[in-house]
């Protein structure tokens, strides 16, 4: 006996059984929606250590492969190399008075 036709004792009609598969199919759906929600989400917030390690990287490999744009445009590799200066900004108090570190 085939389940639709068990269930018509009990008062589920063929309606009934129709709209709760839509139901189910939506349902499924709308779970793999969020399932890749969650998965996309974990990928692009990683933690921030993972964040600063890629961006250290990609700074890295542009530090490396500038050198490329000088004789194209000098002006973008200079500044690209000024904004890349360590400057030690932080200055140290003694005694009251200031000494650059």
């Amino acid at each position: 006996m085939h389940y639709r036709e068990a269930l018509v004792p009990y008062g589920v009609t063929e309606d009934v059984i129709n709209a709760a598969e839509k139901a189910l199919r939506a349902l499924e759906e709308f779970q793999a929606i969020v399932r890749t929600t969650i998965t996309e989400k974990k990928a692009v917030t990683g933690t921030v250590p993972t964040i600063m390690r890629s961006g250290r990287l990609a700074l890295a490999k542009m530090d490396r492969l500038v050198h490329i744009f000088e004789p194209v445009d000098a002006g973008f590799v200079s500044g690209y190399k000024a904004v890349r200066t360590v400057v030690n900004a932080g200055v140290r108090h003694k005694d009251g008075g200031a000494e650059a570190a």
